[in-house]
């Protein structure tokens, strides 16, 4: 069939037929090539002065030029992403692209060290309490039975023997009972509390951590770099390799 140089059709097959060219983005040579070089120029590639390029279909879908809302699309522009590699389509997402929530985040803390001076307050003397008398009390002796001697009047203790001992006066007393066969005393102490010396204030210098600095990694990331969204199901919309073919013997397309 006739057709126009430079158009592009989908081709089913792995070859060019005759008088059409894979659009694999070749570099061809403008003086072979006058009558395309006239139509397409430097649009898709080359100096523009001796060479020029096809358009290249390789990964990519062809899109209407023209302004659509505020974003211009221009005749042999190309967009979106193709990252050359085992995973073509790949996007990275930022901050700005992922939701407000709880996420973890690696940190990592950079301290500095430096002295620093450290007061410490005096602590005043406690001279602390002596032990004191609690109770006193006569203790019967054990071998004599059936008496019982009141205490009257001022007494005065003199001494005490041990229990059990007969004959032994150990108290005087103004209403004059008699003092004998007593066994002795009972007494109790209440403990004292142990003082201690004043301390001094001292000041010393000590190294600590005076300050540093912490590193957030974004979340979800490894070493702080951001990681590209990636895996199955990709980004890229499904689809179906097929090879274009372009135009190269024809009809010369004259403007209207």
């Amino acid at each position: 069939m006739d057709s126009y140089i430079c158009l592009i059709f989908p081709f089913a097959g792995t070859y060019a037929p005759q008088g059409f060219n894979l659009a694999l983005g070749q570099i061809l040579n403008v003086n072979q090539y006058q009558a395309i070089f006239s139509i397409v120029g430097a649009l898709y590639g080359g100096n523009g002065t001796s060479t020029f390029a096809l358009p290249n279909f390789q990964g990519r879908t062809p899109i209407g030029s023209g302004v659509l809302g505020t974003q211009p699309f221009n005749v042999g522009q190309n967009g979106g992403s193709l990252t050359a590699g085992p995973v073509v389509g790949t996007v990275t997402l930022t901050a700005a692209n992922t939701p407000v929530g709880s996420h973890t985040h690696g940190a990592t803390f950079s301290a500095a060290i430096g002295p620093q001076t450290v007061t410490i307050p005096a602590i005043p003397a406690d001279p602390g309490t002596p032990p004191s008398l609690g109770t006193v009390a006569l203790q019967a002796n054990p071998g004599i039975t059936g008496n019982s001697y009141a205490i009257g009047g001022s007494n005065t203790f003199l001494a005490s023997t041990p229990s059990g001992a007969t004959g032994a006066q150990i108290w005087a007393s103004s209403a004059g009972a008699s003092p004998a066969n007593v066994g002795g005393l009972n007494v109790t102490l209440n403990p004292g509390t142990q003082g201690r010396s004043a301390i001094p204030a001292q000041t010393v210098t000590v190294n600590t951590v005076t300050g540093g600095s912490v590193t957030v990694a974004p979340a979800g990331s490894s070493g702080g770099a951001a990681i590209p969204v990636t895996g199955t199901p990709s980004v890229m919309q499904p689809w179906l390799a097929l090879n274009f073919i372009f135009c190269m013997e024809g009809l010369y397309p004259m403007r209207p």
